[in-house]
C-alpha cells in the first residue's frame, strides 16, 4: 500500500496562523483585563460597568473564534482560508474608503498600512505554494 504523504504547510500560510494566533490571545487577554477592571478604572475610562462587561465577553468570544480560525487555518481548512480572506478584504476596502476620506489627517497613515497588512495577508493565503496546500488538504 503506497503511503500518502501529508500537504507541508508552506511558510507564509504558517505566518498567517501565527499572526491569527495573536489576535486571538490578545483578544481574550483584553476581555479578561476589561472583566477585571475595577469600576474606577472603568468610570475614569468613561465606561460603564454594564457595557464594560459587554465588551469582555464579546472580545473573548472573538478571540476563541478566531483561535479555532487559526487551528483551521493550520489544519488546511478551505472555510478558513475564506473567512480570513473576506475579513481581510473587508479590512482592505474600509482602510481605502478611511485614507480617501481622512487623507491628511493624523492616522490616514496607520490606516494606510492596515490595509497593507490586509492586502499582504491575503496574497499569503493565496500564493502557489498555499493553493497546493489547502487544496491537498
Amino acid at each position: 500500500m503506497a503511503s500518502v504523504r501529508p500537504a507541508v504547510r508552506p511558510g507564509s500560510v504558517t505566518v498567517v496562523v501565527v499572526l491569527t494566533w495573536i489576535v486571538a490571545l490578545f483578544s481574550v487577554l483584553a476581555g479578561v483585563i476589561m472583566l477585571l477592571a475595577s469600576d474606577e478604572v472603568l468610570a475614569e475610562a468613561g465606561i460603564s460597568a454594564s457595557n464594560a462587561a459587554v465588551y469582555s465577553w464579546t472580545e473573548i468570544v472573538f478571540g476563541v473564534i478566531t483561535a479555532l480560525v487559526a487551528i483551521g487555518l493550520s489544519n488546511g481548512n478551505r472555510f478558513s482560508r475564506f473567512l480570513v480572506t473576506v475579513l481581510m478584504a473587508v479590512r482592505a476596502a474600509l482602510t481605502l474608503w478611511t485614507v480617501i476620506s481622512w487623507w491628511g489627517i493624523a492616522g490616514s497613515w496607520s490606516a494606510l498600512v492596515s490595509g497593507l497588512f490586509a492586502i499582504l495577508v491575503i496574497s499569503m493565503l493565496w500564493n502557489a505554494r498555499a493553493d497546493a496546500f489547502f487544496r491537498a488538504t
